[in-house]
């Protein structure tokens, strides 16, 4: 040929490669391609469409994997309630014998008897030491006033919360045993595999290509999560539960996959259903997991699932644009022969794709891979970067600090999770029709406005700091729940667009996980500092490491108050 150009060439034999191209149109004189190569040749069609289907169900199942961390928190325990006080409730024994020192993080002594048997920060593990068979025959009542301080281990064994169904504490007699450490383990192992996973299978996708991390995710995802519900030994539990974290966090380049795989015209249509399916998994996780009694069951169940993909392999595609920046262009043509079949598109027997590539450096594919340094000689690209990163990092605080507000203020940890739930459907879907209809820029700076106009009414209404279990704070919590989904979903559509193709696994990886991080940290880190995180919007913007009175010293300080002016009066 007389000069080089770039792109993707259809060969024939009775035309020239040149003439080919500008045939079809792939190429302008003296420009870069005007098509992408799926446009171009694939069409959209079934190919895009079945795909579609399974990855979208991909993305399902592992958003109920990422809400069941959430929605299985570790449950309570406390003394047993001992025989001769069967006329007692448990309630009344427990705000009885037990001091306030068991009841952790968002449990007020006053609604032990609307929180404790809903969600699962009772830890009890010690009763006042007093002789309690005197209470045999006594009503709850009549009670005597407790005027001592010493406690001695529970003398009748242990009991535990099953409102959630399974109680790992009971299954492993971890519950007085390093109780607090224990419960960060449940609840964090998986979550530090998922941050672990994003990162290293995003940035393995890079390597090896999409597909391959998706069916290795595929594999051994379900099989840790067997490993986990089968696991007696807790230290086999952690661990396995941390590789089921890890596998389950390369789930992450479904919705990469989808948007290459994709063509230009229906690129934010077919991201859209991933991010809608990514809503309903988050959604529909507190009903699935009410339908279950056994945390192990649900795992195994729904994670069995990805075992049928490999039904599918061959129907699911290695992303076209992986494959070409990578120079595998046996492959793609292999792809892209499947995929035009697949959409009835007819193609030359002589069909060829060679890269050729001109002699201006924009348009040449670089000689080594990227990597994330490379960036920053591009500034538009490195902006766009730091950007995304910042708005995710500020939505992840304020939703984190906001679900934290609102398992404190429902009485209910069933009711709390669905309120969540609905609030991110509702949020997601608005925002995933919103921006067909405006397009991103628009829909993400509407968005913006919206989460600042709602974190300043909820700033307003919670100008006291002290948490309101009324409808309208629960009402502007969930309204911001709502706009923050709605931005990062915005967000997720928009994806890795600008980002060059052997970086996308890795940027959207590390956005993930600072998602996971960010969320974590503002939910689960008051168990691990013995301290109360943001629990408000006006907190989450002026983030500090400051230490804050529990919301129920007050109430301690009113009864040990009441208690000695007892003792005077005696």
């Amino acid at each position: 040929m007389a000069s080089k150009r770039w792109g993707f060439i259809q060969c024939m034999s009775s035309e020239t490669a040149a003439a080919c191209a500008t045939q079809l149109g792939w190429l302008t004189n003296n420009s870069s391609p005007k098509d992408e190569i799926v446009d171009a040749v694939v069409e959209f069609g079934r190919w895009q469409l079945i795909s579609t289907v399974l990855l979208t169900i991909a993305i399902f199942i592992h958003m109920i994997n990422a809400g069941a961390d959430a929605v299985m928190r570790p449950d309570g325990w406390w003394c047993k309630q001992p025989d001769f006080l069967k006329n007692w409730t448990k309630v009344q024994w427990i705000t009885y014998s037990h001091s306030s020192d068991a009841c952790l993080g968002i449990c007020s002594r006053r609604a032990w008897d609307t929180q404790l048997l809903a969600d699962g920060y009772f830890r009890g593990c010690s009763v006042y030491n007093i002789s309690y068979e005197e209470l045999a025959n006594i009503q709850y009542s009549d009670r005597p006033l407790i005027r001592i301080t010493d406690t001695i281990p529970c003398p009748y064994g242990m009991d535990y919360s099953h409102n959630t169904g399974q109680n790992l504490a009971e299954k492993f007699e971890k519950g007085c045993s390093n109780g607090n450490i224990t419960s960060n383990l449940w609840q964090s192992s998986s979550a530090l595999g998922k941050i672990l996973g994003y990162i290293i299978l995003g940035k393995m996708s890079d390597i090896f290509g999409r597909k391959i991390i998706f069916f290795i995710s595929c594999g051994l995802t379900p099989l840790w999560a067997i490993i986990v519900a089968l696991s007696k030994h807790y230290i086999l539990f952690c661990v396995a539960n941390f590789l089921y974290g890890f596998f389950d966090g390369g789930f992450c380049v479904c919705l990469i996959l989808l948007m290459e795989i994709s063509t230009t015209k229906t690129r934010s249509r077919l991201l859209a259903v991933g991010c809608c399916s990514f809503a309903l998994g988050i959604g529909l996780t507190a009903t699935i997991s009410y339908l279950f009694l056994s945390y192990d069951m649900m795992l195994v169940c729904t994670n069995s699932i990805f075992f049928l993909m490999f039904i599918f392999i061959y129907l699911i595609p290695e992303s076209p644009s992986w494959l070409f920046c990578s120079l595998k262009l046996n492959k793609l043509e292999y792809y892209i022969k499947h995929g035009a079949k697949m959409n009835k598109k007819t193609l030359p027997d002589d069909f060829k794709i060679i890269y050729i590539e001109i002699q201006d450096d924009r348009y040449k594919l670089p000689k080594h891979k990227p990597d994330l340094w490379n960036i920053i000689s591009e500034p538009e690209i490195a902006y766009e970067i730091i950007g995304i990163t910042y708005f995710i990092i500020l939505y992840g605080t304020i939703f984190g600090s906001t679900t934290y507000e609102i398992l404190a203020t429902a009485t209910k940890s069933h009711l709390a999770n669905s309120l969540l739930a609905m609030s991110v459907v509702i949020g997601v879907l608005c925002g995933q029709i919103c921006l067909l209809l405006m397009g991103h820029r628009k829909i993400l700076q509407i968005s913006i406005v919206l989460v600042l106009i709602s974190s300043i009414m909820l700033t307003i209404d919670l100008h006291d700091f002290k948490p309101l279990s009324t409808g309208p704070t629960i009402t502007l919590l969930l309204i911001n729940i709502a706009t923050v989904s709605l931005s990062y979903s915005v967000l997720l559509n928009y994806n890795t667009r600008t980002v060059p193709t052997l970086l996308r696994g890795t940027i959207f990886g590390i956005w993930k996980a600072l998602w996971t991080i960010i969320s974590l940290l503002s939910l689960n880190l008051k168990d691990i500092y013995n301290r109360e995180l943001p629990d408000t919007v006006f907190d989450s913007y002026c983030f500090e490491w400051k230490n804050k009175q529990k919301r129920w010293a007050i109430a301690e300080k009113e009864t040990s108050l009441s208690i000695r002016k007892s003792k005077a009066t005696d």
